[in-house]
């Protein structure tokens, strides 16, 4: 986990500390800046993930839960106030490489071949891939009119209803 992101996670404990250990599954975290990578890094580590389609609010994922609570156990924790670091400056991404514009294309692929005369949903992994690919998969998948679901490394895509 990058040093930004770590710091990121302190926040978000302190918070749900504050908020007396809520449920995970209805206490959203909205992003205090726009498109922040670091919350994309934690979505990808699976510390955080996404709630709701096209938004910038976050639930803390189990694996998120069992860190803030090793954490809150830690000498390293206090109870310090709640702002929000700052927003980390992005690191410029690398373009994508031929191989992973063919991943992008092959997924596209698939997912038009899945979907076509189905109503099942399908799921793609993208754990061996940089963030960018999955972004790029998931901007294609809108645009190309399909429901799509962001979970960590995971995207879930179906027929629009």
């Amino acid at each position: 986990m990058s040093r930004g992101a770590l710091e990121i996670m302190k926040y978000v404990a302190r918070r749900f500390v504050a908020a007396g250990y809520p449920n995970r599954k209805v206490w959203t975290l909205p992003v205090p800046q726009e498109r922040d990578p670091l919350y994309s890094e934690l979505v990808t580590r699976g510390y955080l993930e996404r709630f709701g389609t096209g938004t910038q609010n976050f639930i803390v994922s189990e694996k998120g839960v069992v860190w803030i609570l090793e954490f809150t156990d830690s000498a390293d924790f206090e109870v310090a106030p709640t702002e929000a670091p700052a927003m980390s400056k992005p690191e410029p991404e690398a373009p994508l490489t031929d191989e992973e514009r063919r991943t992008v294309e092959y997924a596209k692929r698939n997912i038009e071949e899945r979907l076509r005369d189905s109503h099942c949903p399908i799921g793609l992994d993208f754990s061996d891939e940089r963030p960018i690919v999955q972004d790029e998969v998931f901007n294609q998948a809108v645009a190309d009119g399909w429901r799509v679901e962001r979970r960590g490394v995971w995207l879930n895509i179906s027929r629009q209803v």
